[in-house]
């Protein structure tokens, strides 16, 4: 089955605040976020089921070198990304 990728804006807002703030540590680590967080998409897109549930429906996957998940839910042939945040985080306090 061949799956389509959505990111929420919720997740997008995540991404990008990640982003700056990975910039502003040190230039070029955001782009290297990014790469890396496009490496995730691509597994995910790939081999959906393979992440573990969390809750529900809802799956987690770990990008690689960032301390980030990506929380996702199969419907259908579609994969919705919820949240991209940092494991420090309190996932209770992440609206799906």
């Amino acid at each position: 089955m061949k799956y389509t990728l959505t990111v929420k804006s919720s997740a997008a807002l995540e991404i990008i605040e990640a982003y700056l703030w990975y910039e502003k540590q040190q230039e070029g680590l955001g782009e290297l976020f990014f790469d890396e967080l496009d490496l995730c998409y691509n597994h995910i897109i790939k081999h959906p089921q393979t992440c573990p549930k969390t809750y529900k429906s809802y799956r987690k996957a770990i990008i690689n070198r960032y301390p980030y998940v990506v929380i996702y839910e199969i419907i259908k042939s579609e994969i919705i990304v919820y949240s991209v945040f940092h494991t420090s985080r309190d996932p209770q306090s992440r609206e799906v």
